[in-house]
């Protein structure tokens, strides 16, 4: 096929494949070549991706087809001196064309995924990218100088395209946003970008989340942490480390000096995972958002993470949804509220709490003064929960956002919480949506924010 290939590449005219095979050869092309028109891979009569130059006959499986067209652009390349720009995304290339296509590219400078040079953000997302696409992206980051931000996400870049984007990231010098989101990117491929970034010195923002990392990527993650100085956003929610990827992370923010903010979310966490968290928060002295929502830390968690926010003077923004605690665990964090002096923002949606829980949290709201927003969507909040909410609102001079969606609260905790914005002068933002207050609740909560101009009220 090759000889066959190399014929074509030396005396083809017209186009091939899609491919203006003579302009090419005769250097008619300057330094940017369309190839929007090149479809190299169609269905051949077997239901297998042959090309059309092949009359759809003779298919054994296809197997050394998928090269052929890229093995084309190959020979044509050195033909091209002053070539500098071209786009072979999306072209169906294997893991074998696709890096051979990079390495000429690499040698002679010449751009393969439609990037130019002067570009300084690049979106590739929700293209249906796979393992090749990657590996040209990855070529031209090698000696692209401007782009700063990456979008690679809801793609298919798999193990193979987060190795080729790893290496590219030992070299680059410039880029600070990397997002690969939703890649079927497994533990392979994060211990590919674990090492990098142990020596990548500007990357600040990572996006792995909703991928496919278990607890051995957790592991190398973790170890980079622990030497990396620029870091500071990390994702790694959606996937599946549960509590030794945890722990490993935990272990990295007791010596990490500069993530500030952190996602950990729906990763299958226990308690012993957040009790390794917890211990991390009592030293780290960065991190100021921490995300563990739908995990399964459960009361005992909770209480871990209640005994560190007593200590810990950084973090601000704290989500614990869906993380199955009860009135016991929404009591030991009212106690750490009583004196933390740093939490502006807790998210509780989503557990067990109920009039028990919602009383001691009010208690805690009529000493606290730096929470600002509190949300407690969808728990077992009923009337009860509800008047002791109001009590703390009359009181309480720091709180503007209170989201209470989803509970049990019926007329009378909605008429308390009506007397309660009577006196409140803060509060800018109530959410009661899905409670059972009735008409006689919902008009008291109106007319008692009535004339207060951008007040937002949802019932």
């Amino acid at each position: 096929m090759e000889l066959t290939i190399a014929a074509v590449a030396c005396a083809g005219s017209g186009v091939v494949c899609g491919l203006p095979v003579q302009q090419m050869r005769e250097e008619s092309i300057t330094t940017e070549l369309n190839l929007s028109t090149w479809a190299p891979l169609l269905p051949c009569r077997h239901g297998h991706p042959c090309f059309t130059w092949q009359q759809q006959s003779g298919c054994s499986g296809c197997s050394g087809n998928r090269v052929a067209a890229a093995m084309l652009v190959a020979y044509l390349f050195p033909a091209m001196s002053m070539l500098k720009n071209c786009n072979l995304l999306k072209k169906s290339l294997d893991i074998k064309s696709a890096t051979m296509l990079a390495k000429i590219g690499a040698e002679r400078g010449i751009m393969l995924s439609g990037m130019t040079r002067g570009q300084r953000q690049a979106d590739f997302s929700n293209q249906n990218l796979q393992p090749a696409d990657a590996i040209l992206i990855a070529s031209d980051l090698i000696f692209i100088a401007v782009v700063t931000t990456l979008y690679l996400g809801n793609n298919s870049i798999g193990d193979e395209g987060a190795i080729a984007i790893a290496e590219a990231m030992k070299v680059n010098a410039v880029l600070t946003e990397l997002s690969l989101w939703y890649n079927n990117i497994g533990d392979e491929g994060a211990i590919a970008i674990a090492e990098a970034l142990k020596v990548n010195s500007v990357l600040t923002t990572l996006r792995l989340d909703a991928n496919k990392i278990g607890p051995e990527g957790a592991i190398v993650i973790a170890e980079a942490l622990k030497v990396n100085v620029v870091v500071t956003e990390l994702r790694l929610d959606h996937n599946d480390i549960g509590d030794e990827g945890a722990k490993v992370i935990a272990y990295a923010l007791k010596v990490n000096t500069v993530l500030a903010e952190l996602e950990l979310g729906y990763n299958s966490i226990g308690n012993h995972g957040a009790e390794a968290i917890a211990e991390a928060l009592k030293v780290n002295a960065v991190l100021t958002n921490l995300s563990l929502l739908h995990n399964n830390i459960g009361d005992d968690g909770a209480k871990a993470i209640a005994e560190a926010l007593k200590v810990n003077v950084v973090l601000t923004e704290l989500f614990l949804w869906g993380n199955d605690i009860g009135d016991d665990g929404a009591k030991v964090i009212a106690e750490a509220l009583k004196v933390n002096a740093v939490v502006t923002t807790l998210h509780l949606n989503s557990n067990n709490i109920g009039n028990e829980g919602a009383k001691v949290i009010s208690e805690a709201l009529k000493v606290n003064a730096v929470l600002t927003k509190l949300e407690l969507d969808y728990n077992s909040i009923g009337d009860d929960g509800a008047k002791a909410i109001a009590e703390a609102l009359k009181v309480n001079a720091v709180l503007t956002s209170l989201h209470l969606y989803g509970n049990k609260i019926g007329a009378a905790g909605a008429i308390a919480i009506a007397e309660a914005l009577m006196v409140n002068a803060v509060l800018t933002k109530l959410y009661l949506l899905y409670n059972s207050m009735g008409d006689a609740g919902g008009k008291a909560v109106r007319d008692a924010v009535k004339g207060r101009s951008g007040f937002v009220l949802e019932l």
